[in-house]
């Protein structure tokens, strides 16, 4: 008896030693992991990306969490798996997961229940009845409200000094570029007042929340925010890699400028918390250990496709080698399909860095890429490449790309769309050396406008937007200019009357720099009656909306809020195991001690 009690033990040794090696050895072998090096690295080479993370998951563990190049270009410091980045949009999805956990405590609403229910205050868009009592949170979250956006305000420090709930409050006033809900229109307020609603049902701030409903129940524990963490010693650096051909590093201390937006893109994490990110999302909502730490059903309602996409991504054959697609977005998640697998999606931009999450959950896996730069597309075309290529590792599938036709996509299959590669960054020299010339030649052309410039001097307001004041130097043959923190230059008369060009210093003037295209930005001043210049329009470019500023209709701001201080933390990520190696550990020990 004795005996059998003894094999049978053994067996069940080997067995529990089988299953602790299926837990914990790589999924991928290590001439695949050496060969994904060999990959990211060719790819980072040759989009010039200086520093990227990288997480892969797959069955509920993690396969790969590393960091590859360096985050900061002066120092030489590498990437790692615990170095910290900017996830950009890749919030939204973190925002829903929230929003998720908290309506499935509050069962007298829904995702369907009407914003003004939450907030009785709240109103979408000024004198718009309709919008304001209809809008929901799955019309937030899918960006089906239509009004117009405010971003590059936003970067200009406009609301560095305005209380968050009062910002939410004017954002009525940004008025419509669509009837309500007749189009995908993406937006980055409506998260910021789903943010708000998330407050408000929970009687604590929006970064309290997350961490006590999603960082810290994942053990998400380096993760942080934007505007309270960007000097955080493990965040890495960003640079943007500019048309004349040099590095910009970018001034981490004005990311203060993103803290009304923290719900849209103010989420900072790294590696080693994003592959538990992945893993909560592909569970169903559940934490390391198995414990519901979101509802389920709630959490797969933000999966869900929402709205149709105006302008679908489509990758297809015969002209590639596999199939990609979008058509929908979910609530703070695009819906792909990639080689016939279900794919929810999502990327990020914000300066200067770029990041893409991907999670399958018909094979649980998923792959998060975080670029620290260069910030000119090129960071997007080396993750997508790089993500393409992890994710066939992870599924058993021969790569499709290899470290040439990376960096030439979508070359060899058709003519490359992203410039032609070396052609494109002669035609971009060119381009911005024709805007130069053009700026010379309207600084050198001696314009004299009909009106005296003292006719433009005045406090011009929007309700949405603040103030930006016009002042002319005593000497000056150019009028001066200041909105918000950061926007603060020069408006250079123009040959065209009441039109001026914008040039710009301080910490932002690379934005100006990088995005005017081949038509300098321009503001354009105007009289609404008679002959009197009351109304100023920014920008006054096809490719950004325009914004009127009037005289005399002044946003005051409001108190300048108390510096929140960010918490202390423990810089440092520690993989931790699943309790469930512990356990068999446990199981065996026991095993051998009644042999």
């Amino acid at each position: 008896m004795s005996r059998k009690f003894s094999v049978r033990q053994l067996y069940l040794t080997i067995l529990l030693l089988l299953s602790l090696c299926a837990w914990e050895c790589s999924a991928l072998t290590d001439e695949e992991l050496e060969a994904l090096d060999e990959f990211v690295n060719a790819t980072m080479t040759c989009k010039n990306v200086p520093g990227l993370t990288l997480s892969m998951v797959k069955d509920g563990q993690t396969v790969v969490a590393k960091g590859y190049g360096v985050s900061d270009m002066d120092k030489g410091t590498a990437v790692t798996e615990h170095t910290l980045f900017n996830m950009a949009s890749l919030s939204k999805s973190f925002t829903a997961s929230l929003m998720a956990k908290i309506l499935s405590k509050h069962q007298d609403i829904s995702w369907s229940t009407p914003c003004n229910e939450y907030i009785s205050d709240i109103a979408i868009n000024h004198g718009d009845d309709y919008r304001n009592t209809q809008t929901t949170m799955y019309d937030l979250l899918s960006h089906k409200v239509c009004t117009a956006d405010d971003t590059l305000y936003l970067m200009m420090g406009g609301f560095v000094n305005v209380d968050r709930s009062d910002y939410i409050r004017h954002r009525q006033y940004l008025g419509e570029i669509c009837p309500f809900r007749s189009k995908f229109a993406y937006l980055n307020t409506m998260f910021a007042i789903a943010g708000e609603i998330a407050e408000e049902l929970e009687g604590d701030t929006f970064e309290n929340l997350m961490r006590q409903n999603i960082f810290d129940p994942l053990g998400m524990t380096s993760s942080g925010f934007l505007h309270l963490d960007w000097d955080d010693e493990n965040f890495s650096e960003s640079y943007v890699w500019m048309p004349d051909q040099y590095w910009h590093h970018f001034n981490k201390s004005i990311y203060v400028m993103n803290h009304v937006q923290a719900a849209g893109g103010g989420v900072i994490s790294n590696a080693v918390d994003m592959a538990k990110y992945m893993n909560f999302i592909l569970s169903g909502g559940k934490d390391e250990s198995g414990e519901q730490v979101v509802d389920e059903s709630h959490l797969h309602e933000t999966l869900r496709p929402q709205t149709a996409k105006n302008y679908p991504y489509i990758q297809s054959r015969p002209t590639y080698p596999v199939d990609e697609s979008s058509y929908s977005y979910a609530l703070g998640w695009d819906n792909y399909m990639y080689r016939g697998y279900v794919k929810n999606f999502h990327a990020g931009a914000f300066p200067a860095f770029g990041s893409r999450l991907s999670v399958y959950p018909e094979v649980n896996v998923g792959v998060f890429i975080g670029a620290n730069g260069p910030y000119d597309g090129n960071d997007h075309a080396a993750m997508q490449r790089i993500e393409a290529f992890a994710t066939d590792l992870l599924l058993g599938e021969e790569p499709w790309l290899n470290a040439t036709t990376a960096c030439t996509f979508p070359e060899p299959w058709q003519p490359s769309s992203e410039g032609v590669s070396a052609s494109f960054a002669s035609k971009r020299d060119k381009r911005n050396g024709e805007n130069d010339k053009k700026l010379n030649k309207i600084k050198s052309h001696k314009v004299h406008s009909a009106r005296p410039l003292d006719d433009y001097v005045g406090v011009y307001g929007h309700k949405a937007l603040g103030n930006c004041s016009i002042w002319l130097e005593d000497d000056s043959e150019n009028l001066r200019y200041r909105y918000g923190e950061y926007g603060l230059g020069e408006l250079v008369q123009s040959p065209q009357e009441n039109v001026f060009v914008i040039t710009m210093i301080g910490p932002m003037a690379w934005y100006l720099d990088t995005y005017t295209g081949e038509i300098p930005l321009v503001a354009r001043f105007r009289s609404s009656e008679g002959d009197i210049i009351d109304e100023l329009v920014l920008p006054y470019i096809p490719v950004m909306p325009m914004h009127v500023f009037r005289r005399g209709e002044l946003l005051h701001d409001p108190p300048t809020p108390k510096p929140t201080v960010p918490p202390v933390q423990d810089g440092s990520a520690i993989v931790r195991q699943s309790p469930f190696i512990y356990i068999l550990f446990a199981i065996i020990l026991v095993a051998y001690t009644m042999l």
